[in-house]
């Protein structure tokens, strides 16, 4: 009945905005710079979508992982398929068959979870609206600040840089979504496991498992850095260069997205997501203000680092904020300035590897073969962990 509720409020809150664009619809084309078709896809994508992401929070929550990742995979290959058969349909307008292989599939299966949710929780609960808004309003201002604060190099870089620097930091961004995403999906499976244990008050093995957890994500970002050069060629080509200079501040961002999100778990289980809202927002400001000076006087990398010690602040922000929440007893602060400072190390030592490969790759062989024997000897510990959490 919530689930359903709350399908039907996102329902309400999106005839809004169909109702604001029927009327206004010239305003909108010129701010969205999209054809109407584009938009009417949009629109049908934000009805049912929800639905979709629904049924996959509903799974995680019950720890049916399998199911969840097999649907996600099915997805994935339907969607891409469908995608290449009409970019080579449409010969006249590829773009839209582009656009309506990726995200039809996804309305389709949104419509069928839609009506499933209607049937099986047909009851209205007149309070879950409220609560629905009070607890979404504030992340979705943190959203927008967490996207100000992702994007906003590039923004300024664009208006006070060449076209050749937002090209070098654009490529940089797109190799970051690679452990973006990594680590949307790690907390995406660690945030129910999370507020399971901050019911029964088991802080001890929260902190544990998440020193492991923060760690494992600082290592993984760092041996990505180490194929840095490689990723870049591959998405980019010789051309692109110069990307590899900014690429491991750039990285960063996975280690202190990983990091944040912890904080804002804790603050949306006491039901305090307006302190997510307020913080980001601060820092986002911080943020951009940062850019535009740094840019103006050091050139566009400052901006790649304005990001880094705005991503810094807003953890130890969120780390005061959260300290009546007993954040302590889950994260200590020697642990999170271990974590930042680790992290930070990696960007100079990247850099320096960059100049010889021969020792970038004795490095990564180096590495390779430390993860190999600490996995073999650690393997009965590792099990152990994993099945901690399964259960």
């Amino acid at each position: 009945s919530y689930i359903s509720s709350c399908l039907l409020l996102g329902t309400v809150i999106t005839s809004i905005f169909v109702v604001a664009y029927m009327v206004f619809p010239s305003f909108f084309d010129k701010l969205f710079l999209l054809d109407r078709k584009y938009i009417y896809i949009m629109f049908a994508y934000l009805y049912t979508q929800p639905a979709f992401q629904m049924f996959q929070a509903k799974q995680r929550i019950e720890y049916r992982y399998k199911l969840s990742a097999a649907l996600s995979f099915i997805m994935i290959i339907v969607a891409t398929s469908f995608s290449v058969g009409l970019v080579y349909s449409f010969n006249q307008d590829r773009l839209l068959g582009r656009i309506v292989g990726q995200y039809i599939p996804y309305v389709i299966i949104g419509i069928i979870f839609f009506i499933c949710f209607l049937v099986k929780g047909s009851a209205f609960l007149r309070g879950s609206w409220k609560y629905a808004l009070s607890m979404g309003i504030p992340l979705v201002f943190s959203f927008l600040g967490s996207q100000i604060l992702l994007t906003a190099d590039r923004v300024i870089v664009k208006q006070l840089g060449t076209g050749e620097e937002v090209a070098w930091l654009v490529l940089a961004a797109s190799c970051t979504h690679i452990i973006l995403i990594f680590v949307q999906t790690l907390n995406n499976a660690w945030a129910p496991w999370f507020f399971d244990k901050l019911k029964i008050e088991n802080y001890q093995e929260i902190k544990k498992i998440f020193s492991l957890y923060m760690w494992f994500v600082v290592i993984c970002t760092f041996c990505i850095l180490l194929i840095g050069p490689e990723i870049v060629m591959i998405l980019g080509g010789s051309g692109y260069r110069q990307s590899v200079y900014v690429l491991p501040a750039n990285m960063l961002c996975g280690v202190f997205t990983a990091l944040s999100s912890q904080f804002v778990n804790l603050e949306t289980y006491h039901k305090k997501t307006h302190y997510s809202a307020i913080i980001t927002l601060i820092v986002s400001v911080i943020n951009v203000i940062g850019d535009i000076v740094g840019v103006l006087i050091f050139g566009y990398q400052a901006a790649c680092y304005v990001t880094v010690i705005c991503q810094i602040l807003l953890i130890f922000i969120h780390y005061i904020a959260t300290k009546d929440m007993e954040i302590s007893k889950i994260l200590s602060a020697k642990n999170v300035i271990g974590i930042l400072l680790v992290s930070l190390g990696s960007i100079p030592i990247s850099l320096m590897l960059y100049q010889n490969n021969w020792i970038r790759f004795f490095f990564i062989i180096v590495m390779a073969l430390a993860v190999c024997i600490s996995g073999i000897v650690k393997r009965r510990e590792i099990k152990q962990y994993i099945n901690k959490i399964k259960k």
